[in-house]
């Protein structure tokens, strides 16, 4: 139950922080649904021209309300399988060295049953986000324009069932496993080396580095698929893509392999904070509530 608790209060605090550039790594993603872009300044000009609702936060409320409970279901099962495969809590014991295979492996494992909400919400939010207005291409497919999450989830069932908020799960899944593993990893490695080696700095500041640094790390790895998500997520009545390998092959063509870095500045940006808040939140909660 702690592990649920600090990860649901960790999940909450890391979206607030990241929404901002999470925007702007949607609008430089999809450009062809919007219009395009001559580089980062002009995204974030284009976005700050809107109030803060219908710009930086286009698309919060939904996330902030369920980035808690799928942090929660993370953390959750992450915790409950390290105690199934006998490694116990990692925040327990700074001073052994930590058993990579079983985190890196409960990471994966975790990754999972958090889809399940994870993917509608991550539907949702990208379609949100696309949508603030720089211009209509004359390639771009004519979409309606939701004025908030509750309308686009109704349209979205009523126009494409339930699979499309599912739309890019595979992808969604791909990119997830590997990027919560190294993410995991990372971290208890950091914790680790940090409490050998310089055991004086407080656990606080060694909580948001590492997590800030596995954040980065982690999304840098998995670029290509984020990518292709939320291209996929967006094009949720598939007007544009067919799917993953249509998606990527069109990607290819008009971008080159460069096309699948897009929005890797506003990532980075974004993944150090965002990761940063959220890891030192469900560490210092979660060391607190097993202390009670």
């Amino acid at each position: 139950m702690n592990d649920y608790i600090a990860g649901s209060i960790g999940g909450a605090a890391g979206v607030v922080a990241g929404h901002p550039f999470d925007t702007v790594k949607v609008q430089v993603q999809t450009q062809e649904f919007g219009g395009k872009y001559t580089n980062l300044f002009e995204v974030f000009k284009t976005v700050k021209q809107q109030n803060l609702a219908k710009g930086f936060y286009r698309g919060l409320s939904w996330p902030l309300l369920s980035y808690g409970a799928t942090n929660a279901i993370f953390f959750g099962c992450y915790g409950l399988t390290l105690k199934r495969i006998n490694h116990g809590e990692l925040e327990e014991d700074t001073t052994k060295p930590p058993n990579y295979l079983a985190i890196g492996t409960a990471s994966a494992v975790a990754t999972l049953p958090s889809m399940i909400l994870w993917c509608p919400v991550e539907v949702i939010k990208t379609t949100l986000q696309s949508q603030i207005s720089h211009g209509e291409g004359t390639s771009s497919p004519k979409r309606y324009f939701y004025k908030g999450p509750t309308e686009a989830c109704r349209t979205i069932l009523k126009t494409s069932g339930i699979k499309g908020l599912y739309r890019g799960l595979v992808t969604h899944s791909i990119r997830d496993m590997p990027a919560n593993t190294a993410y995991m990893v990372f971290y208890g490695m950091f914790q680790y080396e940090c409490g050998r080696l310089i055991p004086y700095v407080p656990s606080q500041a060694v909580n948001f580095v590492g997590g800030g640094i596995a954040g980065v790390l982690s999304w840098t790895l998995i670029m290509p698929f984020d990518v292709v998500k939320s291209k996929l997520q967006v094009d949720s009545a598939k007007l544009v893509y067919r799917g993953f390998w249509d998606c990527a092959r069109k990607v290819y063509i008009s971008s080159g392999f460069k096309g699948f870095f897009m929005g890797y500045v506003a990532v980075a940006l974004r993944a150090f904070p965002v990761n940063a808040i959220t890891l030192m939140f469900y560490s210092e909660s979660l060391a607190y509530l097993n202390k009670q």
